[in-house]
């Protein structure tokens, strides 16, 4: 949970890091499974390319695609839907839209009961969904998805301010942007950064600069865009998370 609240990554590597000793001496297994996506997903976002993760299990699972087959053929749904979460979260991070949306609707074809990880299975959908609504000749079935991301935390908003109040005005201001709407999603945009600055999380504070910042882009704003874009980096930068940072936010060639 804590990594989708956007807590500093090299301080959840370093947990993730003494936990999998911790596994290892007590030989859990079964928990090693859920737990190796989420490192996986760790360093991934730091631009990392070590994979540690397998090397305990046999030779039939030495990657997160065998731990997945496996999991899936033995039936353990809450672990498919952890490791699929983490690959939708990560497609996201890294701007394959179309590849996330499949990785959300796999999510579903597991899902038994509601459990706490929809919420971020939800709301990346929606995210990607409103991305791909922008250009895609079957804008209505995204916008369907996305539509059903904002009513959701409509509802969840009003059991946790702290927590989701960002994610709503962020899901409505790409709804706006897609209805064209400019005026009204820029304040919302303005309102996600400010509300998830004030909750600390730092990740969706830049990512709402970043989905800003491409609006005023799109407007023909450069300046605005190239502030909001530099603020955007500097949350990434602080997230640590170098893996994704010139994929969403690059410098152009004065800047660097």
């Amino acid at each position: 949970h804590s990594l989708m609240c956007g807590d500093v990554l090299s301080t959840k590597e370093t947990e993730c890091s003494a936990f999998a000793v911790q596994l290892l001496q007590l030989k859990q297994l079964y928990i090693w499974g859920p737990f190796s996506s989420h490192h996986l997903l760790v360093l991934r976002l730091m631009g990392s390319t070590n994979d540690p993760l397998f090397t305990i299990f046999d030779e039939d699972m030495r990657s997160e695609e065998d731990l997945l087959r496996h999991c899936i053929n033995s039936s353990k749904k809450s672990i498919v839907q952890d490791i699929v979460l983490n690959r939708l979260v990560a497609r996201y991070w890294f701007g394959q839209y179309t590849d996330a949306s499949e990785w959300a609707l796999k999510y579903r074809s597991f899902k038994t009961t509601m459990r706490p990880t929809d919420i971020y299975h939800t709301f990346y959908e929606g995210l990607a969904a409103f991305q791909l609504a922008r250009s895609s000749e079957v804008k209505d079935k995204w916008m369907e998805i996305g539509v059903n991301a904002v009513s959701n935390f409509e509802a969840w908003v009003k059991l946790s301010t702290w927590n989701f109040e960002n994610k709503l005005l962020l899901l409505q201001a790409e709804h706006l942007l897609v209805t064209g709407e400019i005026k009204e999603a820029v304040h919302k945009y303005e309102a996600s950064v400010q509300s998830a600055k004030d909750h600390g999380f730092i990740h969706e504070e830049g990512l709402s600069m970043e989905l800003l910042g491409s609006l005023y882009s799109d407007s023909g704003e450069d300046t605005k865009a190239k502030q909001q874009i530099a603020n955007a980096r500097h949350c990434y930068l602080k997230w640590g998370a170098l893996g994704i940072v010139d994929v969403r936010t690059p410098l152009e060639d004065d800047e660097e």
